[in-house]
């Protein structure tokens, strides 16, 4: 594939070292983040000599996972446009390329990583991920995997648009096991400068590029993260370490995609710029936990009194408990108790409603609601206005996402595992079914569009909004089943609807047909023994025992009808096949009657001749009879 193989470790290590001191402040900021969302950081105190855990809410918390949930509580919609609108196999290529994205995203548990996806964007500011032919636990189906990686330890190259989603390559950080590392790579292992401990950890570089994949091992020298930027050859060892050879990128593409946030500079996640007022919050609320703290246990000072001879002195300590009371000599003992005031707390709330603006974060968000708020539409105008916009922005960058990774499944498909497939199948499933073939659909087109329904809305808001245009008559069904994430099929879903309908008139039509008598009760009573033995639709049930008594009902006209035989032979009159015989709901005909004898057809005319009407033709007759 004229692959650009042979990007040494020392090229991998010089390229991180400039990332990671050109991606130094955002990744700072991205660890204050991470802190206070997991509120590992501390308020420090030395009034109590002591660091104290924050004790007001985690708004950092409440924030990211409030507006991430919003965010991925709708999965985006996947379309492909058929080569050609009048050829149903183009069609059918077309509906095949989007069911096999859809098992793609399915097989990756898709919803639950975009929470995953939307807590790095919103609070970090980026939410890379990496496709993969192979998983990061023991599945062994044979499908593209995505790999979600955390943006404080990604390193991707620069890209001339600030919103450019893929980048040319992108370097991973991690820490591994020393023991584990030995066991894959001993010679390697053995060659790099490290610890003596073997139960400490190394850092792990993962090169990615179009064309291959390069790990590379640093060395450590106590166990923890190597800087990097100091050369350490000395007393042995090296500094980097290529473990194992370079494995070929048979996608020919970047396996990586690397969204982040929208902002004028550096990325940052939406909360960042809320640090320092939560900060000055917790410092706030510590300062009168303390006063709180010296009004229950307030200091005491003993004085000396004016003009008294010698010194003051505690005789005896009071003990109110134990009805002790304490005594002083030559003094006298002084209690301070300090008055908090309602400043802190006030200054504290005006600090909150500063975070909530800042960081976009509505009361209603924690149950809330604000005090001018009277009716239930007002409040969804108020966190419509405040979030929506903001969702919207976060939905479409994941959908310019979604289509770049698209891509690369589709190549990691054709590259990887180009045999004939299903569309879904779980591991270690060995069914024999095939629904499609990688090559065949793909041939002619590897490009989907992937949109969010209604961007800026979460899934309760967008299944209302589509009920109401339905209803107001600029929505069609069809298209709002194309909108919603949750059908995953409106060809088949619209064919169920239609047939539910059917079957729901037919039912209708047999209750109306028992109450009028046409449908005799026994007729329903077969059709629901059949359902109730073989759990078949009510359309087959009926067809069949309509089929049924055609059968009978003509057998039991050739017992009742005895064909008239011709005098060569043939029969005068066929009786009719169980085909031409009435069914359900109509009346039997009754058997034909048999033609008269000759002699009664004599009669019959005799009868005639004697009703004729006597007029001119009579006296014709009596005048002839006399002459």
């Amino acid at each position: 594939m004229g692959a650009k193989l042979g990007v040494t470790a020392d090229q991998v290590l010089a390229l991180w070292k400039a990332r990671r001191t050109e991606r130094g402040p955002i990744i700072a900021t991205m660890d204050q983040v991470y802190a206070h969302y997991e509120n590992k950081w501390s308020v420090p105190l030395p009034q109590l000599d002591k660091n104290e855990k924050p004790a007001i809410a985690n708004f950092m918390a409440l924030g990211v996972d409030q507006m991430a949930r919003r965010v991925a509580s709708v999965i985006p919609n996947i379309t492909s446009d058929p080569t050609s609108l009048s050829t149903q196999a183009a069609l059918d290529r077309a509906r095949s390329r989007v069911l096999a994205a859809q098992g793609w995203q399915a097989m990756n548990h898709m919803p639950s990583k975009q929470y995953w996806r939307a807590r790095f964007l919103v609070g970090l500011g980026e939410s890379p991920v990496r496709i993969s032919p192979v998983a990061l636990t023991s599945d062994k189906r044979d499908i593209p995997y995505l790999h979600v990686m955390n943006p404080r330890h990604s390193f991707p190259a620069s890209t001339i648009e600030h919103d450019d989603v893929e980048p040319a390559d992108c370097i991973f950080e991690s820490e591994r096991p020393i023991g584990e590392l030995q066991a894959k790579y001993p010679m390697e292992i053995t060659a790099l400068k490290k610890n003596s401990e073997r139960d400490k950890t190394i850092m792990v570089l993962e090169y990615v590029d179009a064309y291959e994949t390069v790990l590379v091992a640093l060395s450590n020298s106590d166990g923890k993260q190597n800087p990097a930027f100091q050369s350490i050859r000395a007393n042995g060892g090296l500094d980097c370490i290529q473990l194992g050879p370079s494995v070929q990128n048979r996608m020919e593409i970047c396996p990586v995609v690397f969204p982040g946030r929208i902002t004028l500079g550096h990325t940052q996640g939406q909360f960042a710029q809320t640090l320092g007022i939560v900060e000055r919050m917790a410092r706030l609320d510590a300062l009168y936990d303390i006063a709180v703290f010296k009004g229950v246990f307030p200091e005491k000072y003993l004085t000396a009194i004016p003009n008294t001879p010698g010194n003051p002195k505690m005789v005896q300590e009071a003990d109110a408990r134990q009805g002790i009371t304490g005594i002083v000599e030559n003094g006298q003992l002084q209690v301070i108790r300090p008055d908090p005031g309602p400043v802190a707390p006030q200054r504290v709330d005006q600090l909150e409603r500063s975070m909530r603006l800042t960081g976009v974060m509505p009361a209603e968000w924690g149950g809330e609601s604000g005090s001018n708020i009277r009716t239930a539409r007002r409040g969804e105008q108020v966190l419509g206005e405040s979030t929506d916009l903001v969702i919207q922005e976060y939905q479409t960058i994941m959908a310019r996402s979604g289509e770049a990774e698209l891509r690369r499944m589709v190549a990691c498909q054709l590259a990887y595992f180009p045999k004939p497939t299903r569309y879904f199948f779980l591991d270690g499933d060995k069914s024999d079914k095939i629904d499609y073939t990688p090559k065949d659909i793909f041939a002619e087109s590897k490009s989907f569009c992937v949109e969010y329904p209604m961007p800026g809305m979460d899934a309760s808001s967008m299944t209302v909004a589509a009920g109401q245009k339905i209803g107001m008559g600029i929505l069609s069904k069809y298209d709002a089943m194309r909108m919603d994430p949750s059908i995953k099929d409106p060809d088949e879903t619209l064919a169920r609807i239609e047939l539910e309908g059917l079957s729901n008139a037919l039912e209708t039509a047999l209750e109306q047909g028992a109450i009028s008598g046409q449908v005799p009760h026994a007729t329903l009573a077969r059709i629901a023994a059949k359902l109730a033995a073989t759990r078949m639709p009510l359309y087959t049930a009926v067809n069949q025992v309509d089929d049924e008594m055609k059968q009978e009902q003509a057998a039991q006209q050739q017992q009742q009808v005895a064909p008239q035989m011709e005098p060569n032979g043939s029969t005068n009159g066929a009786t009719p096949g169980p085909e031409q015989q009435p069914g359900i709901g109509q009346p039997v005909a009754p058997p034909p009657i048999a033609a008269p004898p000759q002699g009664s057809q004599n009669l019959m005319q005799m009868l005639q001749s004697l009703h004729a009407p006597q007029g001119a033709n009579a006296f014709a007759g009596a005048s002839a009879g006399g002459q």
